[in-house]
């Protein structure tokens, strides 16, 4: 670990810059030497007052968190405590699956080491107590989130942040862990340290000063203590360069000494065995003295490891470690002799006489040094080639597990002004989801439009569509639009073409002539035109750069001068120039470099995605020409991108789908596209290779667990075949695109199906519940228009669906492992009453869809509806109407005995139960054994328990008091004297009375009381399942009640909870007897 001493800096303006004394110092050669160093500050610092508002800047930060560790700040963790934060170890556990959670590595937690106030007040950051920590901890988040020192080989790397579970909910910061300080590890291996690692561990030292004080920030305590070591596995030269020595603990940056109306700071608490002479002297100090004062440091260090195994040296006297250095035994003569010139340079008392750059002292052609900048060129080498280009861009959706952790909502109201446009688009976003069943679209609206003022152009795209989904405004805004166009928005595109074709245009003339989507995949923009030598850090050439301009003459030129001879030559994004022209949308640079010889079929690095596939990118009269270009010059015209990881796309839907040209067409909507494709061959059989069921538990069951943005997934066994592209057009209602088809193609089938049996027909729901390249779950109506359009296009589809050969009803495959029972099989009608698609139900109905087809469950359309109305009451019992209206059998049941009554009472839906009783529903049926009020009021306690277990809250009392009512309702309007089944609720003998007294509802048994129902009835258990297949839904509280009459079942559930209170559910998941007391009753 790591230990900084107690120091405190001091800005005193009081006294006048011409008075300072400043020992030996060239005022002109100090300022020099600093101008060019970065301008170093802490943004947001003054803000600090909570450890919420620490949270929101370390994200706004880019720092990874908050972080799972593996245990508490255990005392026998500790690794040691200085005088502002305490380091333990702990484990990074990836708790991304909840079914089990892994190891990831073994870290170093900091926590600073706040003193609380008395009173049970909150953390408070911005008091004088914690302010010194807190200045610590931001300035070294700061700093290793800095462009250099975050992958500098010398810098500690920061992991992430945590919080401590505690009342406080203390900040941490996880880094990685270390074998210990550069001291211990002396103390522990002193003789077997040889020169050669002291000279590469000094390399590192000097190396790590250098990238600091370059970065802007003075470490005001080198020592033995910050200096880090850590073995070195990274490279194949680890056996000749075992250690590598990092810096840790930074003390001030040079904006807070700017700050300061002298330029200057004391420095107090330094530990004085290391410490500069200036330091001592407690006099004021400019920032370039504070950075030789580091190199004084470093000096002492050297001479530390070099003659006294880490301790600090007896003496500060230059001349006296000379000659201690001149003595020592062990030392090479050549290190000796450049050891002894470093330490003499750094050692000065004039600190004007010490070096500024410290890292190249002791670099030179020994056999240690060449070791170490042979390890330093393959870690580098490395470094690079784990630099993903092609899933890293700089406007991709930020995470959101702060903000899930502070709560969105909160989160939005208290930072808006300090979150970006990304940072409100990624919160609306979850927010779509989160918000799905409320009616009240005010705040997710409210946070959009936030993101539209900070000018977010992906968010712009999407507003006035938006709206319209939510049903606040019926028009568009056609500058709103023109914006998301001209920036790459395909729907804002597609909105303005309904309003002005000519804006239209006009605004993706303007994307195209941005460069296209070549400024957010791999941005030329900014790279200068120096035609003898162009290259970038992305390894573009010159025509690279004209073929993306859409610089058509400059292109013609450097192919002129030889650059034809590298035509194909890729970037650093595997790009090469044609692929770039085809990103930009320009024919005549695409006719250009395919006359020169440029090879069409080259895939990119992004998913092996190919210049054909940005054919729709063109404008519509350049689009056959340029297939016929490209193909010519090689291009396969069914060319498959992968399907993994997701292609990021900057607007919506936030990604581009896998698969053909074909399947880029026609999520473009680019009619010109797909015609053109088809006329040149392009496969409507040919699949991309998706999995279209990583979220849908119709197929599989949800054995993944994510974060809160992501939520549960699953994987397949086997890869998935994914979708046609008549698949796509159907999942996005995309009418036209069908109607494309059936004109333009030779042949196809909409009856073909995947290894799960879907055809286009069953993709009708597809399109709900969604995911960002990223993972963030959005809800994807938000953006599909208003209501009367969604419906309109999902008929139409529909209709030219059934025109192109498709059946309507037919059934789905049986799943092997579902996560939903009843599934064995599904027509499109059934995937959308499972997915509460009220829109998709009515369309269907309307369109010929059998409501009463039964699949190898024996389960119809009404008795799978979804178990929750996590859509809305009027949802549900919008679609329960729709399917009473279309003739459903309300008796029908199940192989599993699942009955509409049962799903409706599943769902907790009273208003439905009620329909279905109107429409002819039986009350008196019993499938397997138990009448379905029995079992409502068993279902009533269990879901009563999980909502209240031990609250006394009115808000609970009152919607449980609310669900027994509802029971009593359906009682009340029977006439319970002249219905003998009320007394024959299942095999048993068990009759209304003994199910309303063992689920604990008093007013039920009032009720049944007076309707006479038998109070002495003894209820016998004759019937016992075969224990070789599990309990069926109706059987599960008949095996668990207690035999005996009323009073006995009531006496028998009050004995087991006063056993033992703690248990929230007896053996069959109900818990009972706390706010109804049937026993007194009786």
């Amino acid at each position: 670990m790591s230990s900084r001493t107690n120091l405190s800096f001091a800005f005193d303006n009081r006294v006048a810059a011409s008075s300072i004394v400043r020992p030996g110092c060239d005022e002109a050669g100090e300022h020099q030497a600093v101008e060019g160093r970065d301008s170093f500050s802490l943004p947001g610092f003054n803000d600090l007052g909570t450890v919420d508002d620490l949270v929101v800047s370390l994200d706004l930060l880019g720092v990874p968190g908050p972080l799972t560790l593996s245990d508490n700040l255990m005392e026998r963790n500790a690794l040691g405590t200085g005088a502002q934060f305490g380091v333990h170890e702990s484990g990074l556990l990836d708790a991304s699956n909840n079914a089990q959670e892994t190891y990831l590595e073994s870290v170093a937690v900091k926590r600073g080491l706040f003193i609380t106030e008395d009173g049970g007040s909150r953390l408070d950051l911005s008091s004088r107590k914690a302010r010194r920590q807190i200045h610590d901890m931001y300035l070294e988040v700061v700093a290793l989130r800095h462009e250099a020192l975050r992958t500098h080989r010398n810098i500690v790397r920061l992991l992430g942040w945590s919080v401590e579970e505690t009342f406080h909910n203390a900040p941490l910061l996880v880094v990685e862990l270390a074998l210990g300080h550069l001291r211990a590890m002396f103390e522990k291996a002193a003789p077997n340290v040889t020169s050669g690692t002291i000279q590469q561990l000094s390399i590192d030292i000097g190396q790590g000063l250098d990238a600091i004080h370059e970065a802007g920030i003075v470490h005001c305590d080198v020592k033995p203590e910050n200096i880090l070591v850590f073995e070195n596995f990274a490279t194949n030269f680890h056996e000749n360069v075992p250690y590598i020595a990092k810096l840790a603990d930074f003390g001030l940056s040079i904006s807070e000494v700017k700050e300061s109306m002298d330029d200057g700071v004391y420095i107090n608490g330094m530990s004085t065995d290391w410490c500069a002479p200036e330091i001592r002297q407690g006099i004021k100090l400019s920032t370039s003295q504070l950075m030789k004062a580091d190199t004084f440091s470093y000096g002492m260090v050297l001479a530390s490891m070099s003659c006294y195994e880490g301790q600090a040296p007896k003496t500060k006297d230059r001349g006296a470690i000379l000659e201690v250095l001149k003595a020592q035994e062990g030392i090479p003569d050549t290190f000796r002799s450049m050891l002894r010139t470093a330490v003499s340079r750094l050692l000065q008392q004039n600190a004007a006489d010490r070096p500024m750059s410290v890292g190249m002292l002791l670099k030179d052609a020994s056999v240690a040094c060449k070791d170490w900048a042979s390890d330093e060129a393959e870690r580098r080498t490395e470094l690079a080639d784990s630099r993903d280009l092609s899933s890293t861009h700089p406007w991709s959706l930020p995470p959101l597990a702060a903000y899930f952790l502070l709560g969105l909502r909160s989160s939005f109201e208290r930072y808006h002004e300090r979150l970006t446009g990304p940072h409100m688009l990624a919160i609306f976003l979850a927010q779509s989801y989160s918000d799905v069943d409320k009616t009240d679209k005010v705040v997710p609206v409210k946070i959009l439009r936030a993101a539209v003022q900070k000018g977010y152009t992906p968010a712009i795209a999407v507003l006035s569509r938006v709206l319209q989904s939510y049903g606040i405004e019926e028009g568009s805004d056609a500058t709103l639009l023109f914006k998301g166009a001209s920036s790459g928005s395909l729907l804002a595109w597609h909105e303005l073409m309904r309003l002005n074709a000519a804006f239209a245009t006009q605004a993706w003339d303007s994307f195209r002539g941005s460069t296209g989507y070549n400024q957010y995949y791999s941005p030329v923009a900014n790279l200068s035109l120096d035609t003898l030598s162009l290259r970038d850090f992305e390894n573009n050439a010159e025509i690279h750069v004209h073929a993306a301009r859409g610089k058509v003459i400059q292109l013609k030129n450097a192919l002129g001068r030889g650059a034809s001879t590298r035509i194909n030559a890729k970037n650093a994004h595997g790009e090469t120039a044609l692929y770039k022209a085809c990103l930009t949308g320009d024919w005549k640079t695409v006719e250009v470099l395919c006359k020169a010889g440029a090879d069409a079929s080259v895939p990119s690095d992004l998913n092996r995605l190919t210049c054909l596939h940005w054919l729709f990118n063109f404008p519509g009269p350049d689009v056959e020409k340029v297939a016929g270009a490209l193909l010519a010059a090689g291009a396969n015209i069914n060319a498959l991108a992968q399907p993994w990881p997701p292609i990021a796309n900057p607007h919506f839907p936030f990604t581009w789908p896998p698969g053909s040209p074909l399947h880029f067409a026609v999520f473009a909507s680019s009619k010109a596209a797909v015609i053109t494709l088809l006329k040149h061959g392009a496969s409507l059989t040919v699949r991309d290779g998706r999995d279209p069921y990583t979220i849908d538990d119709n197929v599989r069951q949800m054995h993944c667990h994510g974060d809160a943005e992501q939520g549960d997934w699953s994987e397949p066994d086997n890869p998935a075949l994914g979708f046609t592209p008549i698949d796509l057009a159907a999942a996005m209602h995309d009418h036209e695109m069908l109607s494309c088809i059936r004109t333009n193609a030779n042949g196809y089938d909409v009856t073909s199906v995947d290894e799960e049996g879907y055809t286009p027909l069953h993709r009708l729901s597809h399109l709900r519940l969604v995911k960002t390249a990223r993972g963030l779950r959005f809800w994807h109506p938000a953006f599909t228009g208003t209501q009367s359009e969604v419906k309109d296009r999902m008929i139409k589809t529909i209709r030219k669906l059934q025109q192109m050969g498709g059946n309507i009803n037919k059934l789905t495959s049986a799943p092997s492992l579902s996560g939903r029972s009843g599934v064995a099989g599904l027509t499109p009608l059934m995937i959308a009453v499972t997915n509460s698609d009220q829109t998709a139900v009515e369309a269907l109905l309307g369109c010929g869809a059998d409501a009463n087809i039964a699949n190898a469950d024996g389960r119809t359309a009404l008795t799978l509806l979804p178990e929750g109305i996590w859509l809305g009451e009027q949802s549900f019992l919008r679609i329960v109407k729709l399917l009473i209206h279309f003739r459903a059998d309300v008796n029908h049941a199940s192989r599993d005995y699942m009955t509409p009554l049962a799903a409706v009472t599943e769902a907790k839906c009273t208003a439905a139960f009620h329909l279905l009783v109107k429409s002819g529903a039986d009350l008196t049926s019993t499938p397997d054994g138990l009448n379905i009020i029995a079992r409502w009021m068993w279902i009533s306690s269990y879901w009563r328990a999980l909502e209240m277990p031990y609250s006394t809250a009115d808000s609970s009392i009152k919607t449980a008091t609310a669900q027994e009512n509802e029971i009593v309702g359906v009682l009340g309007a029977l006439d319970l004297k002249e219905t003998p089944w009320a007394s024959s609720m299942d095999k048993d003998g068990g009759t209304l009375l003994h199910y309303a007294a063992y689920s604990g509802l008093v007013a039920c048994v009032r009720l049944l009381i007076a309707a006479k129902l038998d109070i002495n009835r003894v209820r016998k258990m004759h019937f016992k399942r075969s224990s070789r297949r599990p309990a069926s839904y109706n059987e599960i509280p008949a095996l668990h009640m207690p035999e005996g009459t009323p009073l006995d079942v009531v006496e028998e559930r009050h004995k087991k909870f006063v056993v033992d209170p703690r248990t929230r559910f007896s053996e069959g998941g109900e818990y009972r007897m706390l706010h109804n007391p049937t026993r007194q009753h009786h």
